[in-house]
């Protein structure tokens, strides 16, 4: 195991604050925030799609999101196509929908098991769904979306996991899984890297204490960054760690500016990441948004109205 799983889950029940909402960064300077829950609880639902501007730092509601408004699912942008896979509508689903043009259209399925809680390696042409939860149970399928089409890939390593948090560089046809949270509830501070050239996972320098899951993730350049989160006693943290994928090796950085999990994430290609919504340590759902360079935090526009949580995927 290159890797520790650390306590167990404080929370009680795994459905504990249900929802995902997904902000997904483009080489257009565009960013949305889509679905999820407004309430800690996972209820209810909704399907709200809202787009941000980066260089603007302004957002616009755009089409809602294809019913049944979902929780938890993975977000994945090819070209100019972002794709959700996944989620709980009630039950697990492997309801796929893409979105261009302001407009939504259900594509071709995810491969079964139906599943939420996962993560996505996304890569130039295609994106690979590994991990998440079947029902209670965590699992480390990994599936290939390119060209249309499903196709099974190496599974995770052991163990299994959901709501880790993704790194990825599609330039490289690489991603790395950092943390999450195995069946049981423990905390993991594994971290796997996914080659898409070899189709193999090896195993990368552990992530710095403390050990967590629901957090956010981004890259600038060749930097990941993985911020925020919970660990075991800990509910949220803010805890920002950079890693050098050249180096494998991790650096403590600027933290974030208070405690929060559960909250979307993304990143504009060499410039900077973001933090979006989530839950505080109160708890309650939040509207904040803040983007981070070397070292810094500063303060963006928030969301629009629902406060909303659970966005745990970003993608460019």
């Amino acid at each position: 195991m290159p890797g520790t799983a650390w306590g167990v889950w404080p929370r009680g029940s795994i459905n504990h604050r249900l929802g995902v909402s997904a902000i997904t960064t483009a080489a257009s300077g565009l960013a949305y925030a889509s679905g999820g829950s407004s309430s800690t609880t996972g209820s209810p639902r909704i399907s709200d799609h809202d787009e941000y501007s980066i260089t603007g730092n302004s957002w616009t509601s755009r089409a809602d999101q294809v019913a049944p408004a979902r929780t938890n699912p993975v977000s994945a942008k090819i070209g100019n196509v972002l794709y959700t896979s996944g989620g709980f509508t009630g039950s697990d689903t492997t309801q796929v929908d893409s979105y261009t043009l302001d407009a939504w259209t259900t594509t071709t399925p995810m491969l079964a098991p139906a599943r939420r809680n996962g993560a996505a390696a996304q890569f130039n042409s295609g994106f690979l769904y590994y991990g998440g939860l079947v029902g209670s149970v965590a699992v480390q399928d990994a599936d290939l979306f390119q060209g249309g089409v499903w196709a099974e890939r190496a599974s995770l390593p052991a163990p299994a996991r959901r709501q880790q948090m993704p790194l990825k560089s599609p330039s490289t046809g690489e991603g790395y899984s950092a943390g999450g949270i195995p069946t049981g509830g423990n905390y993991l501070d594994d971290v796997d890297r996914y080659t898409q050239a070899t189709d193999a996972w090896d195993a990368r320098t552990i992530l710095p204490a403390p050990a967590r899951g629901k957090g956010s993730a981004g890259m600038i350049g060749a930097m990941g960054y993985v911020y925020g989160g919970e660990g075991f006693g800990l509910p949220t943290v803010t805890n920002n760690e950079r890693y050098d994928t050249a180096l494998n090796s991790w650096l403590s950085k600027a933290s974030l500016s208070f405690a929060r999990d559960e909250a979307g994430s993304g990143f504009s290609g060499s410039s900077k990441v973001f933090v979006c919504g989530g839950v505080n340590a109160t708890p309650a759902t939040i509207t904040t948004v803040e983007s981070y360079v070397e070292d810094a935090w500063s303060a963006m526009t928030s969301i629009p109205s629902p406060a909303r949580a659970f966005q745990g995927d970003t993608d460019t």
